[in-house]
Parts: C-alpha cells; sequence; structure tokens
C-alpha cells in the first residue's frame, strides 16, 4: 500500500509539471515581409517618379511608419527595412557594381528624409550588381523563348558575352526589351515579426500592413540618433579626350583637338589645325590654319565606363585662313572666314584608352578672299570676291585619346 501511494504521489506531480508546462508553451515566431519595388532607367539612379509605378510605390515609403500593431490573430512587431538594387546585365561589371550601389543608396536616403521616426540602425542595405538570379527567374517561366534551355545554362554561368552571341544577336534583343527592364530595380523588404495570438492581448493598432505603410503614425522619437548614410569610394567623375583627324594628316595639315566631359551626356571640345608650306621654284603653296569650338550631346546605347563614346550630334562655329596654289591659279584668304553649322557621327570604342570617331559636319562659311597668279616668281592679283558657302565643310576621321576616371 505504501508503494501504492509512493506511484499516486508521483503521478500527481508529474500532472502537475505538465498541466504548468502547457501554460507556458513558447510561441514560434515568423517573419513576415511587404516588398516595394522601385524602377530606374537603364544606367541611371536618379528617382524618377513618372516610371511604371515608382509614384505610388514612393508615396508609400513616404508615408511609412514603423509601428506594431495587431490583428484578430497574429501580432506584428516591426523588425526591419532591407533595400536592395540590382542592374540588368549590360555594361562593364564594375559599373554595375557601382550602379546597384548607387540605387540602394537613393532609396536609402529617400526612406531616412521622409521618415523622422524611423531608426537607421533598421535600415540594411545589399548591393546585388548584375542581378542574374532574378534574370534566371524570369527565363525559365518564359514559354515564347524557343532556346529557353540554352540560355538558362549560360545565365548560370554568367557569361555575357555568350549571352550577347546567341542566336545572332536575336535572342539578346529580345531579353533586352522584355527581361532586363524589371531588373534596373531596388527592393525594399519590410519585415515584421508574426506572433501568433494564443491568449488575449491588448490591440496596438488594428490596422492592414498596407494600411500602416500609408498612414503616418505621429509617434514621439524615443530613441533619435544621428542617420547614418552608408559610404563607398569616392569615383570623381571626368574625362578628357586628345583628338587627332586623320583625314587633315593625309594632307600633311597636322592638328590636334581636346574634348571635355561635361555630364549629363554633353561635351565640349576644341580643334586646332596649321600647315605652311611652300616649294620653289614653281612655287608649290600650301598655308592653312584655324580651329573650331563644338558643343557635343551623345546618345544611344553607350560604354558607362567611357561616356565619350557612341552616336552624338552637336553644332559648332569656326574661323579659318588659307593659300591654295599649287603652280596655278591661287586662292588667298589671309583675312578670317568664318562659320557655323551642326554635325553628326559616332565614335567607337578600339582600345583600353583608344577611340576613333566618324564625323560629318555641314553648315554655312563665309568670308573674303584673292584670287592670284605666279607670274615671273610674283603673285599677281586678280579679283577679290565673297565666299558664301552652304553645305559639307568638314570630315573627320578622328583617333581619340582617352585620359581620365569614369
Amino acid at each position: 500500500m505504501r508503494q501504492l501511494g509512493y506511484i499516486f504521489v508521483v503521478l500527481a506531480l508529474l500532472s502537475h509539471f505538465v498541466a504548468n508546462g502547457q501554460s507556458r508553451v513558447r510561441v514560434s515566431t515568423q517573419i513576415y515581409t511587404d516588398t516595394l519595388k522601385i524602377h530606374f532607367k537603364i544606367n541611371e539612379y536618379t528617382l524618377l517618379p513618372y516610371l511604371n509605378e515608382n509614384r505610388k510605390v514612393l508615396q508609400q515609403l513616404r508615408e511609412y511608419a514603423p509601428a506594431d500593431y495587431s490583428d484578430n490573430r497574429f501580432h506584428y512587431t516591426f523588425n526591419s527595412i532591407e533595400i536592395s538594387g540590382g542592374a540588368s546585365p549590360e555594361g562593364p561589371y564594375r559599373w554595375n557594381q557601382i550602379l546597384s550601389r548607387r540605387r540602394t543608396e537613393a532609396i536609402y536616403n529617400y526612406v531616412l528624409k521622409h521618415n523622422s521616426n524611423l531608426d537607421s540602425a533598421n535600415l540594411y542595405t545589399k548591393f546585388i550588381g548584375i542581378d542574374w538570379e532574378k534574370l534566371y527567374e524570369q527565363v525559365l517561366v518564359d514559354t515564347v523563348l524557343s532556346n529557353r534551355h540554352e540560355v538558362l545554362e549560360i545565365v548560370g554561368r554568367k557569361d555575357f558575352e555568350a549571352l550577347r552571341r546567341i542566336n545572332g544577336g536575336v535572342t539578346y534583343r529580345y531579353l533586352f526589351n522584355k527581361k532586363f527592364p524589371p531588373l534596373r530595380s531596388t527592393w525594399a523588404v519590410i519585415k515584421y515579426d508574426l506572433t501568433p495570438i494564443v491568449s488575449p492581448v491588448p490591440k496596438v493598432r488594428e490596422y492592414s500592413v498596407h494600411q500602416v505603410a500609408q498612414k503616418q503614425l505621429h509617434e514621439p522619437q524615443i530613441f533619435p540618433r544621428e542617420k547614418v548614410v552608408p559610404q563607398e569610394p569616392e569615383y570623381r567623375r571626368w574625362q578628357i579626350a586628345v583628338k587627332n583627324n586623320l583625314l587633315y594628316d593625309l594632307l600633311i595639315t597636322p592638328n590636334i583637338g581636346v574634348e571635355v566631359y561635361l555630364g549629363k551626356d554633353w561635351s565640349l571640345a576644341g580643334n586646332w589645325m596649321y600647315a605652311w608650306w611652300k616649294r620653289d621654284p614653281q612655287s608649290w603653296y600650301h598655308r592653312v590654319y584655324g580651329g573650331d569650338i563644338e558643343l557635343r550631346k551623345w546618345f544611344g546605347e553607350r560604354d558607362p565606363l567611357n561616356p565619350l563614346t557612341g552616336w552624338h550630334i552637336g553644332g559648332y562655329a569656326n574661323i579659318i585662313t588659307y593659300d591654295f596654289e599649287w603652280g596655278g591659279r591661287g586662292y588667298l584668304g589671309d583675312r578670317w572666314s568664318w562659320g557655323f553649322g551642326v554635325n553628326a557621327g559616332y565614335s567607337k570604342n578600339i582600345g583600353k584608352r583608344l577611340n576613333l570617331d566618324f564625323t560629318l559636319s555641314t553648315g554655312y562659311l563665309t568670308g573674303e578672299y584673292k584670287e592670284y597668279l605666279p607670274i615671273d616668281n610674283c603673285y599677281v592679283w586678280q579679283v577679290t570676291k565673297n565666299r558664301n558657302w552652304i553645305g559639307p565643310t568638314k570630315a573627320e576621321v578622328t583617333l581619340v585619346w582617352l585620359w581620365g576616371r569614369w
């Protein structure tokens, strides 16, 4: 009987601990996320509200408040915001890394600027660079792409050059137009700790996640601290090009030019040429000197690390004097002739710091000149005229040496 009594005591104690243990079961915490996506234009990291749904998303970020709230089933505790920026796979690797960082930083600064009660310690940044993973996901579900498996294999090994060559460039153009734009984005992932409610708890807020994101809760900032912006190496963006027109060289006319990149796809160039040759006894003359100044606008798909590449258009103004004779009737423009016009061309990168530029200029040239004849070792003046020329004024096949850092 005594042993049976011991057994009852042990069972009673076990039932007591089990009952108390069930009332103290720790409820596991899950993560709830709300993702916002901001789009960017190719090779840019400036926030553009008019692009896609950016205006709506930026408004949500601007009015966001990091508050805890509850509904009938869960309690939501604000955890953090993770901001990650990506880029599409065109252009050099180093530029895409910079582009990814700049896009991330743009959203980071935007969130801190418009949310005074958000602690920077709860903001995390991630720089993806080329977002090969999301490109793989897009291609994986694409039923239109006939060579999808081959493309997936190339994307999996991150081979940009092979991606450009596949199917003679047809596939790359399709990806460029359809798949690359969504990769030029930054994602703001808002994280909440999600705890199931197993006992009555006071409800802090009765808002949904999206309502919280759209309603500014004016609460005092309990722990104010200085907002820290993520730092990165500073890249001074400047470039100067030294140029030589090879067509002038063929005409025995030394020349040199300098072009300075101004930013925002604009550049300013100045060119000068000088030649003074004479040969007796037939008096073979070749004298010319002058120059021009030119403002260019660059556009199209260009190398992000070399802004002075690709298509360009511009306007120019020039001055020139000349004396051409070659043993017959001579033409002497000993006073400045001047002109202006427009030009267009294309600059192609042929080396690490070398470009080859093709440009054609057309416009208006005017000035006074004299016609003369070489007679008995003298130059006999014949007539003075005014030149008014409208048409092609300059052709360039220019070797460009690039100097600077981008």
